[in-house]
């Protein structure tokens, strides 16, 4: 081929196939003939980033763009090759210049969002992604990246949106597939992530990703041996797969002895110990299995690298939450410049407006409510606006809030953040007063309505007291009913359920416990009647975070995967002084825990246990 041309459409056709050393040796045979063709030094330097020898690819980029520095395509190699490199600064400036040359590509618009991402600047990477989507509305990859970083920020319903119509373009594509049934399991539906990882696995039963993938939701539907099965197998061959010790971890965990998984995380860890990835992995194994001081200290390595800095922050955090160190907490944050976004926990000052989309637990906005009533000033006397999802809003009206409440429908998300001190409610926890919170200043902040008194005083009033209410787990290693019912065997009152899905169900036949689930038609209902029980008991959910709010005494049941809110101090729960915390270890058996909750009550009531 003595067509300079020709050696290098050949080369091109090499790298699409795969054919990385035949692509180079074309190249050499071209940059031979013309050591300063540009054609030629570009290819040469897409070969060198597909080989890992990113100085050289480096070096080829900038020596085109001496020649021309209105190559767009030469800018978004270098970006790239320096991307690879985990300088992410470059990478920067130079996805930034390909655009400047070029603002219509979409492959740049989507290459800066990746960098965006991956340094924590949400909105930003929105924003590129969206235009990129603009530019080619049909695109999946496009769709799954906004997927992938909407669910960063917990934009759950917008995310499981996207990888929906990726699935409808691409049904067998697995990682979307994967990333979907995470999505399910945040939302709670784990039932539907079952189907879709075991559809998954009925195509590719040897491939590890998806044995890890469905092993992950059996774990969640409580079918441990299983899952343990297919994460053996799925070790047995890729003995090193990051996710498949991650699941294993997981269900070692569920099934009481979490060492086991742990030891094979932290053997890996030896092979690679500058990897923040793994101890990023090791130290969130290690805040499952409740040890918190550990995996802060195996996190720190993840807090230095860029790619794993934002995830790493997060657990740092919480550990110290778990700890009651909020003020190293808060002293991180500052060091790291955490909460300057709104996507990512407002300004540090006071908040003009708070975001409550679809995707907020009504949980946590129970939880974060409490800091929207003392706010303080804005300073320009703007007016304090919390926008709201519409089913949350007779809630929050049930609270003092120092904001005016408006409904979100309508309204576009992003328009919000981008004007005044924003933050949205889920991202509330890396905000100031979280880590400056005092319980002792704590007031029950959410009001019955005295409206409802007389119906509820009649419609209880038959029942012995004191009357308990109750909830319960769909799935081990959650109490289950007949946990949570025979650690009430010697309750001297009336017993009531506060389950109002479909796990009333579950009660079916139960003469003991009374479906007041039955009765209840809204969230307002729930609150009105959680206000006249003299106790609540129940795993981590909605209902024990009203019963908190309203100051009911209350009995959280919880494993050493608890959540960093539930920091309890000699048992009494740090952010509701009326909740305790019953924590059960991950090897301890239920019957002893049971008994351990049936002491509990006497403890609390002075009933003493028959």
């Amino acid at each position: 081929m003595s067509n300079l041309n020709a050696l290098l459409d050949a080369a091109n056709q090499h790298l699409e196939n795969g054919s990385i050393e035949d692509a180079e040796e074309l190249c050499r045979q071209a940059l031979s003939r013309a050591p300063s063709s540009i054609r030629a030094l570009k290819t040469y330097g897409r070969c060198q980033i597909a080989t890992g020898d990113l100085e050289a690819a480096i070096k080829s980029f900038e020596f085109v763009l001496q020649m021309d520095p209105q190559d767009a395509s030469a800018s978004y190699n270098l970006a790239l090759a320096h991307n690879a490199q985990g300088n992410l600064d470059l990478a920067c400036v130079n996805f930034e210049r390909a655009l400047s040359l070029d603002p219509e590509n979409p492959t740049f618009h989507e290459a800066m969002a990746t960098v965006h991402a991956f340094k924590g600047e949400i909105e930003d990477s929105l924003r590129h992604l969206l235009i990129a989507q603009e530019l080619k509305p049909d695109d999946p990859n496009v769709m799954s990246n906004l997927g992938s970083v909407l669910a960063q920020i917990g934009a759950y319903y917008d995310a499981r949106r996207y990888f929906e119509q990726v699935l409808a373009l691409q049904p067998e594509n697995g990682p979307v597939a994967i990333q979907l049934a995470h999505i399910l399991q945040e939302q709670g539906d784990t039932g539907r992530a079952l189907e879709l990882t075991e559809a998954l696995y009925l195509k590719r039963p040897r491939e590890p990703m998806v044995l890890s993938a469905f092993a992950r939701s059996l774990a969640l539907v409580g079918e441990l041996d299983r899952a343990a099965d297919l994460l053996d197998l799925a070790l047995k061959i890729a003995p090193d797969m990051v996710n498949a010790l991650e699941e294993y971890a997981l269900v070692s965990a569920y099934r009481g002895d979490p060492d086991r998984g742990l030891a094979k995380l932290a053997a890996l860890l030896k092979t690679q110990k500058d990897n923040p990835h793994l101890c990023l992995l090791l130290a969130t194994a290690m805040s499952r299995a409740g040890k918190h001081a550990e995996s802060v200290t195996l996190a720190q390595p993840a807090l230095k690298d860029i790619t794993t800095g934002a995830n790493g922050l997060a657990l740092v955090r919480q550990g110290l939450f778990h700890q009651g160190k909020f003020a190293e907490a808060r002293e991180l944050a500052a060091q790291v410049g955490l909460g300057t976004a709104g996507l990512n926990g407002g300004l540090a000052g006071a908040l003009e407006k708070v975001i409550i989309p679809l995707e907020t637990k009504p949980l946590e906005a129970i939880l974060f409510a409490r800091f929207l009533s003392g706010a303080g000033e804005t300073g320009d006397a703007a007016e304090r606006i919390v926008y709201a999802h519409e089913p949350l809003v007779p809630l929050l009206q049930r609270m003092d809030l120092g904001f005016r409440l408006e409904p979100l429908e309508g309204k576009s998300l992003f328009e919000i953040a981008e004007t005044g001190n924003a933050c949205f409610m889920a991202s509330f926890s890396a905000r100031p007063e979280v880590a400056d919170y005092d319980p002792a200043g704590f007031r029950p902040y959410l009001k019955t309505d005295p409206r409802a008194d007389d119906f509820w005083r009649g419609s209880l009033a038959p029942l012995k007291g004191p009357l308990v209410g109750v909830t319960w787990g769909k799935h081990a290693p959650a109490p289950l009913l007949h946990h949570v019912q025979a650690g009430l065997a010697d309750w001297p009152g009336a017993v009531l359920s506060l389950m109002w899905d479909d796990q009333r169900a579950e009660l079916e036949g139960n003469r003991k416990i009374i479906d007041a689930g039955a009765h209840l038609k809204s969230l307002e209902m729930l609150v009105d009647l959680v206000g006249k029980l003299d106790l609540v008991v129940g795993p981590d959910g909605l209902v024990t975070h009203i019963a908190g709010a309203l100051g009911i005494p209350t009995i959280v049941l919880a494993t050493p995967d608890k959540q960093w809110y539930w920091y309890a101090p000699e048992g009494r729960s740090h952010w509701y002084p009326s909740v305790q915390v019953l924590e059960r270890p991950w090897a301890e058996p239920m019957e002893h825990f049971t008994q351990r909750l049936s002491n509990k009550l006497a403890e609390m009531t002075g009933v003493q246990a028959a």
